[in-house]
């Protein structure tokens, strides 16, 4: 997808800029959400296929969905 964008604006360098540096935010938000070393603690209380996370365990993870999405 990356190059289908760059070939579409002329193979600006500028818009390869743009599209790197969003790739790299992207790539550090996820590092960070899965290797900062929070413990996500299960309740018991839960049935199905739910799994219930404390609001700090879950925090990580919303992140990385809304930067990859």
């Amino acid at each position: 997808m990356t190059l289908r964008v760059y070939a579409l604006y002329g193979c600006s360098s500028r818009v390869l800029g743009g599209m790197a540096i969003v790739a790299a935010a992207n790539i550090s938000v996820a590092c960070w959400a899965l290797f900062s070393g929070q413990k996500a603690t299960v309740t018991q209380s839960t049935f199905g296929c739910q799994i219930g996370l404390s609001y700090d365990a879950c925090v990580p993870f919303s992140l990385l969905l809304h930067w990859l999405l």
